[in-house]
């Protein structure tokens, strides 16, 4: 079976979406037709050579590195090493063809707030986080949204689009649970942060760097005064809720 995707098929279509073949297999593809932010990340890499603040380490790729291709990579490194992660089935430089793995577990929690098995999910994620950090490498991108949910009720890592070696791999996996802290805090906003690090790391060493990490950041809470309470800035209300909790 061919997994090759026609560009009658692509055109027009967002960056990712999922088609469904003649067979009737579902697959995902991804085309690297966005153009990256620059000096957005010009400025982060800057910010982060200043400070070293693991929140702002750069991830973005060059400009002349095919996305695509990259994460082809990655996935066949990972797969080989046993991580759930999409099976690669199609490759080109200007787009990936992956198995359709699941629904994404920010869907799943967005439909069942606070269940038991959306916390027993929220465990199985911070699992596989765990295993890949194991491994010796990070995410990058460990939003929920990242986080897929099977049929079987397995989680799977998606999107490793990130230059995860442009920092140290300690500071990217603070990053990564960082990020799933934040996007899992905008899903619930009596989340306790300490307990979801704890399920992380039982030795509690991640809940006090985090903690001593986010210190930095107390000024962050004046969004929470007037006038800024006008502006929505969800992620930085998050992290401001993050840190009142674990700083």
């Amino acid at each position: 079976m061919t997994y090759q995707i026609p560009e009658t098929v692509r055109a027009g279509r967002s960056r990712v979406f999922v088609h469904v073949l003649d067979s009737g297999e579902r697959v995902v593809v991804k085309q690297d037709n966005e153009p990256r932010g620059r000096i957005l990340h010009l400025l982060q890499r800057v910010a982060y050579r200043l400070t070293g603040a693991p929140l702002l380490a750069p991830t973005v790729l060059a400009p002349d590195v095919s996305r695509a291709t990259f994460e082809a990579g990655v996935l066949r490194r990972y797969g080989a090493l046993g991580l759930p992660v999409p099976k690669v089935l199609y490759e080109d430089p200007s787009y990936l063809v992956l198995s359709h793995e699941g629904e994404p577990l920010e869907s799943f929690l967005r439909d069942n707030p606070r269940s038991a098995r959306s916390q027993d999910l929220i465990a199985e994620a911070l699992a596989a986080l765990r295993a890949l950090h194991e491994k010796g490498h990070a995410h990058g991108g460990a939003q929920i949204r990242n986080f897929l949910v099977r049929q079987d009720g397995r989680i799977v890592l998606i999107d490793f689009e990130e230059n995860t070696g442009s920092a140290p791999l300690e500071h990217m996996k603070l990053r990564d649970l960082l990020q799933f802290l934040i996007s899992l805090s905008k899903r619930d906003s009596q989340l306790d942060p300490v307990a979801v690090c704890s399920i992380y790391d039982a030795s509690g060493r991640s809940a006090e760097r985090l903690g001593s990490i986010l210190a930095r950041y107390r000024i962050l809470k004046i969004v929470n005064r007037k006038p800024f309470l006008r502006f929505r800035m969800k992620d930085v209300r998050a992290l401001v809720t993050l840190i009142e909790k674990l700083a």
